[in-house]
């Protein structure tokens, strides 16, 4: 799996809870990491040689991601948008 963030969101899920969600091939895991940051960990096939590529590309890795979960449940979309650092 590759993936790994951190984000704020004030919906109810990603207040002091761990959640995560799977659509049967891709899985987030978040967690509060800060009183004001949830921290999430994305995971899903991806060949070792694609990975390596594609996580050389912080821009590139976040439109994969936003691919995959951008139309998910909130507060997922809203929590890798408000993402900055990947």
């Amino acid at each position: 799996g590759i993936g790994e963030g951190g984000g704020a969101s004030t919906h109810r899920l990603a207040k002091r809870r761990i959640f995560e969600t799977v659509d049967g091939t891709t899985r987030i895991y978040a967690m509060p990491f800060t009183t004001k940051s949830t921290m999430w960990q994305l995971s899903f096939p991806y060949s070792e040689e694609a990975a390596r590529a594609l996580v050389k590309d912080k821009a590139t890795l976040k439109a994969e991601i936003l691919k995959r979960c951008g139309q998910w449940h909130e507060p997922i979309p809203s929590l890798l948008r408000n993402t900055h650092s990947l």
